[in-house]
């Protein structure tokens, strides 16, 4: 199973694959020691990923297989809400949730979201959701002129500008495909909720030769 550690503030938390399970982590005397233990069996969730966390109080953690967002709070180790992402299925469409960003300004959560059934077809659109942790809401934002996302990569810049990537699906949707579309990285302003339509770059263009991205 899946299994990654994140820290908050002083303590260190573990996102447990094989359990379901995130573990809370304090150093002591060069060992780490567990405090608490929070499951998230019995949810319907089928992968442990990214913890994302606001403040000492609220942290979330993506449910994709039930298009949901669950919302824990780190201090209690208690979890306080599930949130619905519902507005993201697609009809005879299977998904992936392929990762987030958290952007600690306003918690704001930004969701690659791609559409494949059993990853023999696709819906090959650049398809982000943006979940507001404040008022509980869901936006969603799609690209059609960019391909769809496995995820791998993004990041936050100094201004606080977010860089995303449409990398067809790692290239699942580029090379044999019937609807190839060439990689874009896409951006979001900071304190912006939309994709900046005066910016983009197109890695497979710069590549050049038919080559493509495989994330960012």
């Amino acid at each position: 199973g899946f299994g990654d550690v994140f820290r908050f503030e002083d303590e260190l938390y573990v996102a447990n694959g094989e359990t379901f399970e995130i573990e809370r982590h304090r150093l002591e005397s060069n060992e780490l020691v567990r405090e608490a233990t929070l499951s998230l069996q019995g949810r319907g969730i089928d992968f442990v990923g990214d913890l994302y966390f606001v403040d000492a109080e609220h942290a979330y953690t993506v449910n994709g297989a039930q298009y949901s967002v669950i919302e824990f709070n780190p201090t209690t180790m208690t979890i306080t809400g599930e949130h619905d992402l519902g507005a993201l299925r697609r009809e005879g469409w299977g998904s992936e949730y392929r990762g987030a960003f958290l952007r600690g300004s306003d918690g704001k959560l930004f969701l690659y979201w791609a559409y494949t059934n059993d990853r023999t077809e696709f819906i090959n659109d650049f398809v982000l959701g943006v979940f507001d942790t404040a008022s509980r809401s869901l936006t969603v934002l799609e690209q059609p002129d960019c391909p769809a996302t496995a995820g791998f990569g993004g990041f936050f810049d100094e201004q606080g500008d977010l860089y995303l990537i449409a990398d067809s699906f790692g290239g699942f949707t580029f090379f044999g495909s019937s609807e190839p579309k060439g990689a874009c990285v896409l951006r979001i302003r900071a304190g912006s909720d939309t994709i900046d339509p005066d910016y983009r770059f197109f890695p497979t263009q710069a590549l050049g030769n038919g080559l493509a991205p495989w994330g960012l």
